[in-house]
């Protein structure tokens, strides 16, 4: 059987060849693999069969829901869990001892690997291996010709295995592997390494692969097919003479056809404890990339020219998918999102009157309508661009952004009650010990918004300015993570280090700063402990403004802020330097007289009650709005501030 029987094709039964997609292990469970969708829309719409085989849902139910989460979405990508699980499955007599591994994952940083799921790994592994022959078992491969693997991060062990084991049980198969685990010299070496493999399709494969499928079955020269890598008569590897490509016109790429997803999500085990998640596409690229590339970034591979799909072709593609599945929780795959969709695409779908979840990677600078746009379509869950609070730090990651625009960002996204996921990392050459003091003061005023999701050094990642110019930034000792030798135990270490995406480094950071990064990381534990309990909120009134401050080590009296100082305060809702606060508080309160001394002094106690950030010449009211407009003021507060419920126990705080 196979996820799409021929009872379930829209192809008629009589088209022969077939095409066979494989999905493996570990893709998150709840989203489909857009590049196969994506493949199956154009075969299916050029009349050629195609079958789709979702693996990795046949293999959660096999291991259970919550493991295969945890190794897919909770534990460390680049330590590759997942790739360990199939080793054995993959290598045999030639893979590792389940205690190599356990060895190396108890000395990695932080708390993932806990002996409780070092055993759930070995169990997970030894299913592994009896999985790969009875996922074969499942598929009828009478009349498929062409076999493909979409790998990216944490599925090449998984595909290697199965195309081995595909290619044993038939060997005319074409074995073809493609993803972000095949750009470059990635693709090229699994080509050299893996004999089983007869193509692999490097770069963005929207036309390389389709020209591939008629190669084969014509028997014409695959040399010029674009980015491929193949074997000659000698079954040596060989590049195509023609480089990578990449998409341009992005409204040509079709709908991608989720149907094969749906069907195998509807199927499996996954609807007990997760809801599907429809991947979209409407970008490749990132616009800021193009212009700086943040040091270490290494996403868009060799195809980081910002591309978008036209608002029409988006809003349709959207429209389409949402109201042909029922389903209204989107994952935007896009790298960036375009910004003028927040006055087309978001808008026109808020009008639909039907809420999303729209899930898109942004650049921190957001503007407060921009979030606000998210939220009234029914997005709760945002992914700014937030590595840092020390614009220093940030610019030595070419980040183009301050720290007090993150700080603004943060309290906006928790101003419209969202959730946001961010991080801190650290470690980049040229950081300093003031750097982190200065960090650390940030975080100190603001527990009452997120803190981060992790504090961690940088990872090194392939196509990154880093790790393309180690040079320029003193980087050395350059190797593949020590996860990649236990997981590619029959791959010479030479050859690993082309295979590889994640890759350690000797540590430029001096001792002095190693200490300051520690200092700030035990300040980022306190900030997740006392976030709970923490809130500053400004319940806003015709004539008044009263602040309640529950952040730890602070005064519990509200601060009633009245005439110039609520003026003042609600002016710096938005950052704003003390010239330009001076030109808003004049030309909107013409019949005030507004003296720069007297405004700069208002700012100082901002600043010294921790009511107001300050960085250099910039300032930022640090507290959430709540309107004063229900009959218990200290009811707006709670709804904006569910951390801020145990004060309404405390009768002597009140406005």
């Amino acid at each position: 059987m196979t996820d799409r029987t021929p009872d379930d094709s829209t192809v008629p039964k009589a088209l022969t060849p077939r095409v066979l997609l494989c999905v493996m292990p570990f893709l998150p469970i709840e989203r489909p693999a857009l590049g196969v969708s994506l493949f199956a829309a154009r075969l299916r719409a050029e009349g050629k069969a195609c079958d789709v085989f979702y693996a990795n849902h046949r293999f959660a139910d096999r291991i259970g829901f919550p493991l295969y989460q945890r190794i897919a979405q909770n534990s460390p990508t680049h330590e590759l869990p997942g790739e360990w699980a199939f080793t054995r499955a993959l290598w045999a007599d030639e893979a590792l001892p389940d205690a190599a591994y356990e060895a190396y994952a108890r000395k990695t940083p932080g708390d993932y690997f806990p002996n409780a799921f070092l055993g759930q790994l070995r169990f997970a592994r030894s299913e592994a291996t009896r999985f790969i022959p009875d996922a074969v078992d499942m598929l009828d491969l009478d009349g498929v010709d062409i076999v493909g693997f979409s790998s990216t991060f944490q599925q090449n062990i998984a595909s290697l295995a199965m195309a081995k084991a595909l290619k044993a049980r038939k060997p005319s198969l074409h074995i073809v592997m493609g993803g972000a685990n095949c750009e470059g010299e990635m693709g090229l070496e699994l080509h050299r390494q893996f004999s089983f493999v007869d193509s692999i399709c490097r770069g963005e494969s929207d036309e390389s692969f389709p020209a591939l499928i008629e190669a084969v079955r014509t028997g014409r020269d695959l040399s010029q097919i674009a980015g491929l890598v193949y074997r000659d008569a000698m079954g040596q590897s060989c590049e195509s003479s023609a480089p990578q490509m990449t998409v341009k016109a992005m409204d040509a790429l079709p709908v991608p056809d989720h149907s094969d997803f749906l069907r195998a999500f509807e199927r499996s085990t996954a609807p007990q404890f997760v809801a599907p998640e429809l991947t979209v596409e409407t970008s490749r690229g990132c616009w800021w990339g193009e212009k700086h590339h943040c040091t270490f970034c290494g996403l868009n591979g060799m195809g980081i020219g910002y591309r978008s799909k036209s608002a029409e072709r988006a809003l349709s593609e959207i429209r389409h998918l949402r109201d042909s599945t029922g389903i209204n929780s989107f994952f935007a795959t896009d790298n960036i999102v375009d910004m003028s969709y927040f006055t087309t695409v978001f808008p026109e779908l808020e009008n639909d009157g039907v809420k999303m979840q729209l899930f898109y990677e942004t650049k921190a600078n957001l503007k407060k309508g921009q979030i606000g746009t998210m939220r009234r379509l029914g997005t709760t869950w945002m992914q700014p661009g937030i590595e840092h609070l020390s614009s220093r730090v940030l610019r030595l990651m070419d980040k183009g952004i301050r720290g007090i625009q993150n700080v603004q960002t943060l309290k906006w996204i928790r101003q419209n009650k969202m959730l946001v996921t961010w991080n801190v990392l650290c470690g980049f050459p040229g950081e300093r010990p003031e750097d982190y003091t200065q960090t650390i003061n940030v975080m100190r005023l603001i527990t009452h918004l997120t803190p981060p999701s992790s504090f961690a050094a940088f990872r090194l990642d392939r196509f990154s300015p880093m790790f393309d110019r180690p040079e320029k930034y003193g980087l050395t000792g350059i190797v593949p993570y020590g996860s990649y030798p236990l997981c590619y135990s029959g791959v010479p270490s030479e050859a690993l280090g082309r295979i590889a995406y994640f890759f350690s480094y000797r540590a430029t950071t001096d001792q002095d700063t190693l200490r300051a990064i520690n200092t700030a990381w035990v300040a980022a534990q306190e900030w997740k402990r006392d976030h709970s309990r923490s809130a500053l909120s400004a319940i806003v009134g015709s004539d008044f403004v009263t602040i309640l401050d529950l952040r730890p080590d602070r005064p519990l009296g509200p601060h009633i802020l009245m005439g110039d100082r609520r003026l003042i305060y609600l002016a710096l809702d938005a950052i704003q330097s003390l010239s330009s606060l001076m030109a808003e508080l004049t030309s909107t309160y013409v019949d005030r007289p507004w003296d720069e001394d007297h405004v700069s002094a208002i700012l100082d106690d901002f600043v010294a009650s921790g009511l107001v950030l300050q960085e250099a010449d910039l300032f930022l009211a640090l507290a959430i709005h709540v309107a004063a407009d229900t009959k218990n003021d200290l009811d707006s507060v709670a709804l904006a501030s569910p951390s801020m419920q145990f004060a309404r126990q405390d009768e002597t705080v009140s406005a």
